[in-house]
């Protein structure tokens, strides 16, 4: 009679054995409770998504924020689930606020590729880096001159790029002249901007260093920051943009005639070189266009450093000087 009221309170399995509510008969005739899942609750606590569109939302958001986008929840619901407070989190890290009223994805490069510190201001260590910093501040075409080491192009390269990162310009447009040093090399594989990266790799690292390597990849992507050859410049025309034409002295009269006229409107273009570092048979068109700048009063201010002023150590000043003096 006992086992019968016994049987009568309680579940039976498969074979019709008595089965104890909340409890999971073994082989060994123990009996063991059954463990509750981790997402246990009230059935609307874990329906409650900020976005009706799946169900596994707070997976796809760690992934997408992995990514460096995320996605934001069109529906907005009382109450912080779980998933909300981690989205909040991601927002808080991110910088950016969202409103959750419509849903979109949101970039989050610059907060998680830029680089994490503010850069330290350009400090100039000399007189004509401070006249030639001064220059870029006021003028909107600037011709550089000097030998090599006084960073004539680590200036022009690290002042666009934090005016890019401040969002006063939205492109830099970054050529030189494809003139090698030495024996050429041959053809170079890859894209259009890989085959021109080792012509502008100091102009590169200078930028990289100042915004962060994955924003320069970024932006490269989005032709921000464009690397043109003299090859394809004909017919291109920039507006709102810092240009920089590096080793200008390796151009001819044609080449920097059609370099000067791309320029448009809100432009601030620097011309840099070296006069006594021309690899070219002919006249180099830099010695061109500073001739006619002069005769004709045109308003582009000319920064020219001397031995003096090199700064990139004590052995490329030794030996500048030495070249120089031997007229080499």
């Amino acid at each position: 009679m006992r086992s019968c009221r016994r049987q009568s309170n309680c579940r039976t399995n498969h074979r019709g054995w008595p089965h104890p509510t909340g409890r999971r008969q073994s082989l060994d005739g123990r009996s063991r409770r059954r463990r509750k899942p981790r997402n246990a609750g009230s059935a609307p606590d874990r329906l409650r998504f900020p976005c009706p569109i799946f169900p596994f939302f707070d997976r796809f958001a760690r992934l997408g924020a992995a990514r460096g986008v995320v996605l934001r929840p069109s529906v907005q619901e009382e109450g912080a689930s779980p998933v909300t407070k981690r989205i909040e989190k991601q927002k808080r890290r991110s910088g950016r606020s969202v409103d959750g009223n419509s849903a979109e994805i949101i970039p989050l490069y610059k907060a998680k590729y830029a680089t994490e510190r503010t850069p330290a201001p350009i400090r100039p260590l000399n007189v004509n880096q401070a006249e030639y910093l001064a220059a870029l501040r006021s003028s909107r075409q600037i011709f550089v001159l000097g030998p090599a080491g006084t960073g004539k192009t680590w200036i022009a390269a690290t002042y666009a790029a934090d005016l890019y990162r401040a969002g006063q310009i939205s492109k830099i447009i970054l050529t030189r002249p494809n003139v090698p040093c030495g024996r050429s090399l041959g053809f170079f594989p890859g894209s259009l901007e890989e085959k021109f990266a080792p012509w502008a790799a100091p102009v590169i690292e200078a930028i990289k260093e100042r915004i962060g390597a994955g924003a320069f990849e970024i932006a490269l992507k989005r032709h921000e920051i464009e690397m043109v050859p003299f090859e394809v410049m004909r017919g291109r025309s920039w507006s709102d943009a810092f240009v920089l034409l590096d080793e200008a002295q390796n151009t001819t009269p044609a080449e920097i005639k059609m370099f000067l006229t791309r320029i448009g409107e809100d432009c601030t273009t620097v011309i840099n070189g070296d006069i006594s570092q021309c690899d070219l048979d002919e006249t180099s068109g830099l010695r061109v266009a500073l001739d006619l700048a002069a005769k004709h009063g045109l308003p582009a201010p000319v920064i020219e450093f001397t031995l003096a002023d090199i700064v990139r150590s004590g052995i490329c000043a030794m030996w500048a000087r030495a070249f120089a003096e031997a007229r080499v």
